[in-house]
This record gives C-alpha cells, sequence and structure tokens, in this order.
C-alpha cells in the first residue's frame, strides 16, 4: 500500500454564512435609508437656519426673548394646545364617515403619535404615515385607514382655503393681494380639484387594467361613502377651519408678546405659505424653512428679522412641546407590542 494511498485526507468543513431573513433584510434597508433622509434633512434644516441667522444680531433676539409679555405666551401656548384635539375630532368624523369604528381613544392616541413624528422624527407629512400605520385596522383592510388620512388632509387643505378666502376677497390687510397668499390658495384647492376627477380617472384605470387598478377602485369607493356622509365631512372641515384661526391666533399672540404692530388679518394670511412650505418633506419638523418665510414675509410690513425668527423658533418650540406626550405613547405602544 503506497504512502499516498494511505494518507487520510481531512477536509475542513464548510461554515456557511447564515442567511438573514428578508423580514430583517427590509428593515435594515429601510433603517438606512431613513438614517441618509434624516441626516439631509439636518443638514437642509442647520443650512437654512444659518442662511436666516447670518444677517440677524442675535444678541438682539435674546433681548426680545427676555422682554416678552408672559400673558401673551400663555395664551400663544393655550392656542398651540388645542391644534391636536381639533386634528383628533376632525379625522374622528372622517372615519366615521367612512364606517371606520375606531375608538375615540385610539384616535386621539395615534393623532398625537403622528403629531410628535412631525415635529421630532421625520419631518413633516410623517405624522400621516404614521396615522395610515398605527391606526387600529379596519375589516375591510389598511387601505380604508389610509384613505381617511388622505380625506383628512384634503379636509385640512379646505379649511386652510375657507379661512382665507374671505380675508382675499374683502381685501383685508395690506398681503390680501400677494403672490404668497394666491399661490397658497391655488395649491390647496389642488386636493379637491383631484377629488373631482377621481371617479373618472380610476374608471380609465380599471378599464385600462392597470396594475394599481385595485387601488383607484377602493379609493372611489372611500370617496362615494365620504360624498354620503357630508354633513360628516363638512364638520371635518369646519373643524380644520378652527385649527387654521387657532395656529394663526398663536402666532399673532407671540407677536404681540414682542409688542409688534401686526394685525390678525396678517398673520391670517401668512400662515398659510409658512404651513405649506414648512410641509415641504426637506427639513425636519419644517426648522429653517418656517424662520426664513416668516423672516421674508413680514419684512414688507416693518418688522425685524430679529422679532420674525423669534416668532418662527418659538413656533417650532411650541408645537414641539406640545407634541411630546404622543413619543411617550408611541415609546409605551411599540414596548407593549414587543412585549
Amino acid at each position: 500500500m503506497s504512502d499516498h494511498a494511505s494518507q487520510t485526507i481531512v477536509t475542513a468543513p464548510v461554515i456557511s454564512r447564515p442567511k438573514m431573513p428578508a423580514a430583517a433584510v427590509l428593515r435594515a434597508r429601510l433603517m438606512s435609508h431613513w438614517l441618509v433622509r434624516t441626516l439631509l434633512k439636518l443638514a437642509v434644516s442647520a443650512g437654512l437656519i444659518w442662511l436666516v441667522c447670518r444677517n440677524i444680531d442675535l444678541s438682539g433676539v435674546g433681548q426680545r426673548f427676555v422682554g416678552q409679555s408672559p400673558g401673551w405666551l400663555v395664551a400663544a401656548a393655550a392656542a398651540t394646545l388645542v391644534q391636536i384635539p381639533l386634528a383628533a375630532l376632525r379625522w374622528q368624523r372622517i372615519l366615521r364617515a367612512l364606517d371606520i369604528d375606531i375608538p375615540g381613544r385610539a384616535v386621539f392616541a395615534v393623532t398625537y403619535i403622528g403629531s410628535f413624528f412631525n415635529s421630532w422624527l421625520l419631518g413633516s407629512g410623517s405624522g400621516d404615515v404614521a396615522r395610515a400605520l398605527l391606526a387600529p385596522p379596519d375589516p375591510r383592510g389598511r387601505g380604508a385607514i389610509v384613505h381617511s388620512v388622505l380625506f383628512d388632509r384634503a379636509a385640512t387643505f379646505a379649511g386652510i382655503g375657507l379661512t382665507i378666502l374671505p380675508v382675499i376677497a374683502l381685501n383685508i390687510g395690506p398681503l390680501a393681494r400677494g403672490v404668497p397668499v394666491l399661490v397658497s390658495l391655488a395649491v390647496v384647492s389642488l386636493p379637491f380639484i383631484g377629488l373631482i376627477w377621481l371617479e373618472p380617472v380610476a374608471a380609465l384605470v380599471v378599464r385600462w387594467q392597470l396594475p394599481f387598478a385595485w387601488i383607484a377602485a377602493g379609493l372611489v369607493d372611500s370617496w362615494k361613502r365620504l360624498r354620503r356622509s357630508w354633513r360628516r365631512y363638512a364638520m371635518a372641515i369646519a373643524l380644520a377651519m378652527v385649527s387654521e384661526i387657532a395656529l394663526t391666533t398663536a402666532a399673532y399672540c407671540l407677536a404681540r408678546a414682542q409688542h409688534l404692530d401686526v394685525s390678525f388679518a396678517d398673520f391670517l394670511m401668512l400662515m398659510p405659505p409658512v404651513l405649506l412650505l414648512g410641509a415641504l418633506p426637506i427639513s425636519v419638523g419644517g426648522w429653517g424653512v418656517r424662520e426664513n418665510v416668516l423672516v421674508l414675509a413680514l419684512a414688507p410690513i416693518g418688522v425685524a428679522g430679529g422679532a420674525a425668527l423669534l416668532v418662527g423658533i418659538q413656533i417650532g418650540l411650541l408645537g414641539a412641546l406640545v407634541s411630546l406626550p404622543g413619543g411617550a405613547i408611541w415609546l409605551f405602544k411599540h414596548l407593549l407590542h414587543r412585549r
């Protein structure tokens, strides 16, 4: 027997790397995508804040902050505090119009969580995503919840438009016929133009058997349900108008706290552009965008840049502080779900 034949060949075991489950891979990719987007938004917010601060005397802003009237600050906080209950009531009206039975306590909790997401995490618009995903399921599927959030956003835009329309029509104040206000009115009208054309477009999509035909059909079904309960949807739009007036009141009170001579009608014209531009998904919580818009918009009526900057910062801070309990609710629900 040869030495070569007598040798024992020992092969090392092949250790294969365990494959990650598909769900884990998807979560990792989503987390990476979220992190990149968040860093980009932080960079945009930081750049915009630097842009607005570079020509402003920040020591003067500090003096203005110290010299504010406490009573007006308390009034601004109270006007901000009612935003979340109004949003919850508005969404609940729409849910009931769509025959979606979710307890009021759950609607309030999810609305609070959505407000927290808007102010602290992913930025404006992410609250709608949070509501669509975290609301209790409906027997018809998650699509019905998503439709309710879309209709709620349309009601919000309608409330903004109906609030500023009388001021524009009566030409109240120097900003009533300004380009930003007219553009804002055109933008808030777009969702209802889309709803008018929803059924004809959906019929074409279904007829052509496009891949997303079932989505269009479900949205049309929800829109028909909403039209049959038009009184509830009208109430939702009315609540959106009250919410817009409350937000305008908060901004006006912050201006009065600094003893600024800006009328309530002027702020009624200013806030729609601030809201719409701040809702763009380019910054964190609208920071940077809101401050730049207020400084530019208040300058033509004689408001100093430092005063406008302070109003914008305090609007953001009040909204963030008021939404903090939503973060606690979200964390509690997350831990309870894991347990």
